[in-house]
């Protein structure tokens, strides 16, 4: 089955309007199907979780165990919950929620066929007294000539023109940009800026195909259609990319001014958050050059020799390169055999914490729930955690298993407070 037609039996399915043949198709296809990626990049686990209310259990068990990658036994497994005085409880196995570690001593396994109980499963207490919902599909798109279109709540269709160039939004919320009536008459680059905010992320075709992702907090400026010799783009934040092919046309990505990435045609991440103090880039497919910018006019002023300031990654590794708090970059350090599945957690719907300390956590709620988090003491500095939890979630679930934690706060407002 050709994704086209996967994403079209999920689009029916999740509207109440497939067959019941359809319907027969689809899950017929999610149980025999070997590719992985495929089922990512049409986003059946989304459906599954978000539709868990309307399949029978079974069925369901079936489903997710084989997009999870759980063979039978794992899938329909029942197993027990002791986590610091908490009941022993018995929780069904079949869809993955959260898996937090307290220190070194504490473990919880939450586990639950559906998105909307999954803490509400071990919570004895009443809720923390918040409910700030999770970031969703915001994003705006600033124009060449300043204009600004708010993307979610745009119409669908035809949005603007630029540079002759039709500016769409589908159905799904994706930004088009299609190319097919350009004239190939502009004499002056007409820049444009995709822009998400706290609680933001979204999705573009750029004018070559290309396709990427933005998280939170994140931009993308980019021509509304590539001239010249190579395709370039400027970031910042955090960025997927899968490039269209054009050994002739190399794409360029200037990351925020400190780095830029060379490639011909690849899937690659870039984190460039400036509270994180490190850009990774981190290759998925392909390859790509990773360069620090060491010109004059580059915050960083790094002085670097050759052989660290540039290097081809492969699949499965990650460039770093630390700032200081002056700006200065370091020689770029490439890591081998990084956590490709936490990596791309936040394109897939979820957050993995795997072997995060608590203000690396903090950062990631701070820029999906849109708050501020002040520290007052350091009480809880020694935590660790582990495991994954899924983005769509109320702030209120992840702070009632943070309090279960032993992790002391209170909410003003928008601000949490960590005491």
């Amino acid at each position: 089955m050709e994704k086209k037609r996967l994403q079209e039996l999920i689009a029916l399915f999740s509207a109440g309007q497939a067959t019941e043949a359809e319907k027969k198709e689809l899950f017929d296809f999610i149980q025999t199907n070997e590719d992985s990626r495929l089922f990512e990049e049409a986003g059946v686990e989304l459906m599954l979780r978000e539709n868990a209310g309307n399949f029978d259990q079974a069925l369901y068990g079936d489903l997710i165990g084989k997009v999870l990658n759980l063979d039978k036994n794992e899938a329909g497994r029942v197993i027990s919950v002791n986590a610091g005085g908490l009941a022993s409880r018995r929780i069904l196995r079949y869809a993955a929620a959260i898996l937090l570690i307290a220190g070194a001593a504490v473990t919880w396994y939450f586990i639950s066929q559906n998105r909307n109980t999954t803490f509400q499963q071990v919570a004895e207490n009443s809720k923390v007294g918040t409910d700030i919902q999770p970031g969703g599909q915001k994003a705006t798109l600033t124009l060449s000539d300043g204009r600004v279109i708010v993307i979610d709540s745009a119409t669908g269709g035809h949005l603007a023109d630029e540079s002759g160039v039709a500016i769409l939004k589908t159905d799904d919320g994706q930004i088009v940009y299609d190319p097919s009536s350009y004239a190939g008459s502009e004499t002056e680059v007409q820049w444009n800026t995709l822009t998400t905010p706290k609680g933001g992320q979204t999705s573009i075709s750029l004018p070559d195909g290309s396709k990427v992702w933005l998280n939170s907090s994140s931009s993308i400026t980019f021509p509304a259609v590539f001239t010249g010799k190579t395709r370039e783009v400027r970031t910042r934040g955090e960025v997927y990319f899968e490039v269209t092919g054009n050994a002739n046309l190399p794409f360029i990505v200037d990351i925020d001014g400190m780095a830029k990435v060379e490639v011909l045609g690849t899937n690659f991440n870039i984190n460039s958050y400036a509270d994180e103090g490190i850009i990774r880039t981190t290759l998925i497919e392909g390859s790509i050059r990773l360069n620090l910018n060491t010109a004059e006019n580059n915050r960083a002023n790094t002085a670097v020799n050759t052989a660290s300031a540039q290097v081809i990654l492969k699949p499965g590794q990650q460039g770093m390169i630390s700032l200081t708090s002056a700006g200065k970059a370091s020689p770029i350090n490439v890591l081998d055999q990084v956590d490709i599945e936490q990596i791309m957690a936040w394109k897939n719907g979820l957050f993995n914490f795997n072997g995060y300390d608590l203000r690396t956590v903090m950062r990631q709620l701070e820029r999906w729930y849109d708050i501020n988090v002040e520290y007052r003491g350091t009480g809880s500095s020694d935590i660790v955690f582990e495991g994954k939890m899924y983005r769509n979630v109320n702030l209120s679930d992840v702070l009632d298993m943070l309090k279960r934690m032993g992790i002391n706060f209170e909410m003003e407002g928008k601000k949490l407070i960590v005491h």
